[in-house]
């Protein structure tokens, strides 16, 4: 029996100093911030549920992990925002977007949970989607 898995998704905000780019290096940098969306990363995937539920344990993880994705310079800043437990397999906000426009047979080679009907092409002919999926499940898809 497989027991549900699950995953620690965190998500950045982005933004950068409009004021440096006409800045020349000398005396204080201009201030002129601009907030640039965001990004989403899985830390820690796998995890059981009696793992998730040690509130301490998944601080922990999250204290560890998420300052490894942050940066602050004069020009740029990615600064840690607000972390998520969900069931492992689950997309991120820009991969759920991006299903919405992408083939359902693509989608299925990938291992998404998508209604067959839904497929443009015969499942005969997905096979030719194999290599595309492997490269993206490469990329943590």
């Amino acid at each position: 029996m497989n027991k549900a898995t699950f995953q620690i998704m965190v998500t950045y905000q982005t933004r950068e100093n409009y004021g440096a780019h006409c800045w020349d290096g000398k005396g204080e940098c201009p201030q002129y911030w601009k907030y640039k969306g965001g990004v989403e990363y899985i830390i820690a995937d796998g995890l059981t549920s009696e793992q998730v539920s040690n509130k301490g344990l998944v601080d922990w993880i999250v204290q560890q992990m998420a300052p490894q994705h942050e940066c602050c310079n004069d020009y740029f800043e990615v600064y840690f925002l607000d972390f998520d437990v969900q069931p492992s397999g689950t997309l991120n906000w820009l991969d759920q977007q991006e299903m919405k426009y992408m083939d359902p047979a693509f989608a299925l080679a990938l291992g998404l949970e998508v209604d067959p009907e839904d497929a443009v092409e015969p499942r005969e002919s997905w096979e030719k989607y194999t290599d595309m999926a492997e490269s993206y499940k490469g990329r943590g898809l």
